[in-house]
C-alpha cells in the first residue's frame, strides 16, 4: 500500500513538473513521458548543484582567509605590545641601575669623608 502511494505521488510530481502529459481526444487516452523536459530539468539541477558548491566553496575560502587575516592581525598587535612592554621594561632598568649606581656614590663618598675625617 506504502509503495502504490509513493507511486502515485511520484507520477503525480511528473505531471505538475511537466515530464508527463496526459491527453484523451475522446476515444483514447494517452500519457507522453518527454524525455527533453527530463533532460533539462536534470541539466538545471546540476548547474544548480554546481552553484551552490561552487558558493559554499567561495564561502569557506573568503571565511579562511577573514579568519587568517584576523589572526595576523591579532599576532601584530600582540606582537607590538610585547615590543611596548620590553622597551618600558629597559627604560624601567636603566632608571634603576642609574639609581643604584648614584647610590654607590654617595656611598663611596661618604666613605671617603669618613676616611679623611680619620686623619
Amino acid at each position: 500500500m506504502k509503495a502504490l502511494f509513493v507511486a502515485v505521488l511520484l507520477v503525480g510530481a511528473m505531471v505538475i513538473a511537466g515530464w508527463i502529459t496526459v491527453s484523451n481526444d475522446g476515444s483514447s487516452a494517452s500519457a507522453t513521458f518527454d524525455k527533453t523536459e527530463v533532460r533539462r530539468d536534470t541539466q538545471q539541477a546540476i548547474n544548480k548543484g554546481k552553484d551552490v558548491v561552487d558558493d559554499a566553496g567561495n564561502a569557506i575560502r573568503e571565511a579562511g582567509r577573514k579568519a587568517s587575516s584576523e589572526w595576523q592581525d591579532a599576532s601584530e598587535a600582540a606582537a607590538k605590545k610585547l615590543e611596548q612592554a620590553g622597551e618600558a621594561a629597559e627604560e624601567q632598568l636603566k632608571k634603576a641601575a642609574d639609581a643604584a649606581g648614584q647610590n654607590l656614590e654617595q656611598a663611596a663618598d661618604a666613605i671617603r669623608e669618613t676616611d679623611t675625617s680619620k686623619e
